[in-house]
């Protein structure tokens, strides 16, 4: 099972500091779901998800420095707090525990870095 969700913002945070503005985020929910069954029951008693992955895109994602993108390079978590759309519709939200996969700087510069980057989540959690 997959589900992908898609924002037009957020924020990227390392060890809660705003790092970075990203734009045109999608984030993919994978699991596989896991029954559950006894006895002569021909539907399955419960039905749980295994093996969840949590990943997310980003097609633009600008730091405030260049040295703010590279904090982020060292594999340590990070934080990115997904904004609702306007007039607060739609969902907003926080992924915990996400570490960089992949990414590709488009600018660099001394004043800021522009980068596409992936994520994906460390230990699944999603607050709202």
């Amino acid at each position: 099972m997959s589900l992908a969700y898609k924002f037009s913002v957020g924020t990227i945070a390392h060890n809660s500091i705003n790092m970075g503005v990203a734009r045109s985020i999608e984030v993919t929910y994978d699991g596989d779901p896991q029954e559950f069954r006894g006895g002569d029951y021909r539907l399955p008693l419960a039905i749980e998800l295994g093996n969840v992955s949590v990943s997310a895109r980003a097609e633009t994602v600008k730091f405030d420095t260049y040295d703010d993108f590279a904090d982020i390079l060292d594999g340590a978590c990070n934080d990115i707090t997904l904004a609702a759309g306007a007039n607060s519709g739609g969902l907003s939200g926080t992924l915990s525990n996400m570490v960089l996969v992949n990414y590709t700087i488009r600018s660099a510069q001394e004043e800021f870095a522009l980068a596409n980057v992936e994520w994906r989540q460390a230990d699944a959690s999603f607050a709202s």
